[in-house]
């Protein structure tokens, strides 16, 4: 069956010759045989029964659009909440935040997927929106630290695009953020503010990173691998 979408109140486009002119729903889908299949409320009436436009289906439609945004909205509150707490994005205001997460980039990863490996190229960060990842050396595949939801791992390549001194590795079925360097530099091409206060939490992390490296090397402790360096 074919169908064509008709914006008219009332038409003959459809009509057969010596037959009356018939009244075209708004926005309905219409078979080439003149016979009403679908309206904009959302109806599907039987062959030759004209949909009625009442309140009920209306608030119906009305109910199932605003789910779906509210679903929508529900998400983006979410990964807001996320990027506050990471101390890269701590001085950025709601609109801000908003504007990090329109580059950000979705992935999802199954238990034990490989997120990236040793020696590859390292391009961005990842937050962990859910889930546990490992930082793996190889090949003797220590674990060098154990990650979960709203942590963060390999944000110096967003400065430095040497090789992955480790291997990321899902634990667990895991929904990942990632910030990558091309958008990082796009973005500051676009709004050098934003940029800037950006690249001052980075470096803020970074040092921060360093400090409690050093500290650990002057009390004579072996220190955990720090995942911002991988």
């Amino acid at each position: 069956m074919f169908f064509v979408k008709l914006k008219l109140h009332y038409g003959n486009a459809l009509q057969k010759p010596g037959v009356p002119p018939k009244k075209i729903e708004p926005c309905a889908y219409y078979d080439f045989g003149g016979t009403l299949i679908y309206n904009s409320l959302g109806r599907f009436p039987s062959a030759g029964v004209p949909a009625q436009h009442d309140a009920h289906h209306e608030e119906t439609m009305d109910s199932i659009w605003g789910n779906i945004f509210k679903q929508g909205k529900k998400e983006d509150d979410e990964i807001r909440t996320i990027l506050k707490r990471i101390s890269v994005f701590k001085d950025l205001d709601n609109r801000e935040l908003a504007r990090v997460e329109r580059i950000l980039h979705r992935r999802t990863y199954q238990q034990g997927e490989t997120i990236f490996s040793q020696g590859d190229p390292g391009f961005g960060m990842y937050i962990i929106e859910s889930g546990i990842v490992s930082i793996v050396l190889m090949p003797s595949r220590h674990r060098l630290a154990e990650l979960s939801d709203g942590e963060f791992f390999g944000e110096l390549t967003l400065l430095d695009e040497s090789p992955r001194t480790a291997s990321a590795i899902s634990q667990t079925a895991c929904k990942m953020l990632c910030f990558f360097q091309p958008d990082l530099l796009d973005l500051i091409n676009r709004d050098p503010r934003l940029g800037v206060k950006i690249m001052f939490g980075l470096a803020r992390t970074i040092g921060a990173r360093l400090k409690y490296t050093n500290e650990c090397i002057y009390s004579m402790k072996a220190p955990p691998a720090e995942p911002g360096a991988i």
